[in-house]
Order: structure tokens, then sequence, then C-alpha cells
């Protein structure tokens, strides 16, 4: 999960995504990394360079995503739920 420095994480949340295996940067991005339309990783305003395989950009504070209310994805309370590599039900 990276903040960008833009909120605080509450040390319940940031013990919750822990134990689900998700680290907390606050550090800010400086540049998206990848090739022909494909993100594999970030880059730090320190320069440190964070591999990833997928993610997720939220753009607000409020995420819209009725769109996926017409599949029939797994949910856990309001959140939908991933596979041990983050992928959804579908």
């Amino acid at each position: 999960m990276f903040t960008q420095r833009f909120f605080e994480v509450s040390e319940e949340l940031r013990q919750k995504l822990h134990e689900h295996g998700y680290q907390v940067v606050e550090m800010p991005i400086k540049q998206f990394l990848g090739e022909d339309h494909h993100m594999n990783g970030v880059e730090l305003e320190d320069g440190t360079v964070i591999e990833l395989e997928a993610g997720l950009i939220s753009m607000g504070s409020k995420y819209d995503a009725d769109y996926l209310d017409k599949f029939n994805l797994k949910k856990q309370d309001e959140n939908s739920v991933t596979d041990k590599i983050q992928q959804l039900s579908i």
C-alpha cells in the first residue's frame, strides 16, 4: 500500500495489512516503471525501486467500483476477496 503521505494509516490497519503480507510505503512515488503499458514497479522519491506484478490505483478518497457489482465476486463484508496473489474471484 502506497500512501504518498496523503493520509495516515492507523496502527490497527497497519497491523492487519502486515498480517496479510502487505507493506505500507509512505515515501512518495517518483515514477511508475514498465514497458509497453505493463507496469512492473515503482521508483520512490529516494531512488528505491519496488518491483510489482500488479497495481490498483485510487485517484481519490472514494473508490468507485459499482461496476463490479454486476459480477459474482466473493466478498467479505463490503470488501472483495482476493487470492494469495491478489486476484479477484473472476
